[in-house]
């Protein structure tokens, strides 16, 4: 988990060094409106985008907490079916097995 915590702070940083150069050419005062029109859509797309991939990020989260916890609650219900079997077995065998009477001396 550390590292992958460690890659997703790297591709951030990445992601903002990126973000930079859109707000750099949005401030220039070049009269390049075509380029800053062009450049205004791409930084929109890209907001739209990673608003779309913070969402998928929190469902997956979301499922994986959902997963953790089924696989917690499974392993507890086939642990208390395993050790009711285990009581069944012991009780059949103690019925089966005569008990012990004491042998006559003699």
């Amino acid at each position: 988990m550390p590292t992958e915590l460690t890659k997703l702070r790297a591709e951030n940083t990445q992601l903002m060094s990126e973000l930079q150069v859109f707000y750099k050419a949005m401030e220039s005062k070049e009269p390049q409106d075509a380029t800053k029109q062009r450049l205004e859509k791409f930084h929109s797309q890209l907001v739209l985008e990673a608003a779309s991939l913070r969402n998928e990020v929190a469902g997956l989260k979301r499922k994986r907490w959902v997963i953790q916890a089924v696989l917690a609650n499974g392993g507890e219900s086939e642990d208390r079916v395993i050790k009711e079997e285990l009581q069944k077995l012991r009780q059949k065998r103690s019925e089966e097995q005569p008990e012990h009477q004491p042998s006559p001396k003699g």
